[in-house]
């Protein structure tokens, strides 16, 4: 629903927001994407100037590289995304992303500013829906760029399930090892 409304006001927005949720990339590191940053070959985006000053790589779905390809000059240090004003480098997330959220009525009767959808909560989304389905951590951390494993530790408890999915394989594989055992010794 948020994409759509943000495509009627600005497509630019919606594309910005569609390489946000499904790569988890800051508003800063799509401001910052080039041309000479994307891989269409191998489906990497290289985020070369990220907030911890670490490069990583982050993935294109399918969506992603298309709307990337449809946007890429070919100009090696173009940058993808442009301010309308000058043509430069993006400063900050337009107005239209609140508007947008504020007219589907998602913050609606939200007081507390730490659960008011922003436009980082995508990023958030992205790390939480990898949590929900089961990935470890330690990838969670590396897709997100995070430096330290305590800032991605606010997703893991998201991921009970993985855990319990884990320990519940581990004794199957035990079952399947002492079942193995027992039909070996019937046979003598």
């Amino acid at each position: 629903m948020l994409l759509a409304e943000l495509g009627k006001t600005s497509s630019q927005l919606r594309d910005m927001a569609l390489l946000a949720l499904p790569c988890g990339l800051r508003a800063g590191e799509i401001f910052n994407l080039k041309s000479q940053d994307l891989d269409f070959e191998n489906r990497l985006i290289t985020i070369s100037d990220p907030k911890n000053k670490e490069s990583r790589k982050a993935f294109m779905t399918n969506a992603v590289k298309e709307m990337l390809l449809a946007r890429v000059t070919g100009k090696p240090d173009e940058l993808i995304f442009k301010a309308r004003n000058h043509h430069g480098r993006i400063k900050a997330i337009s107005q239209a992303f609140r508007k947008a959220v504020d007219g589907l009525g998602f913050n609606k009767g939200i007081s507390d500013p730490r659960q008011v959808i922003t436009f980082h909560l995508l990023r958030h989304t992205f790390a939480s829906w990898l949590a929900l389905q089961g990935e470890p951590i330690l990838t969670i951390k590396e897709l997100l760029g995070h430096k330290i494993l305590t800032m991605t530790q606010r997703y893991a408890h998201l991921v009970r399930d993985h855990k319990r999915n884990a320990t519940l394989r581990l004794e199957n594989l035990f079952n399947e090892k002492v079942e193995k055992q027992l039909q070996q010794v019937e046979k003598f």
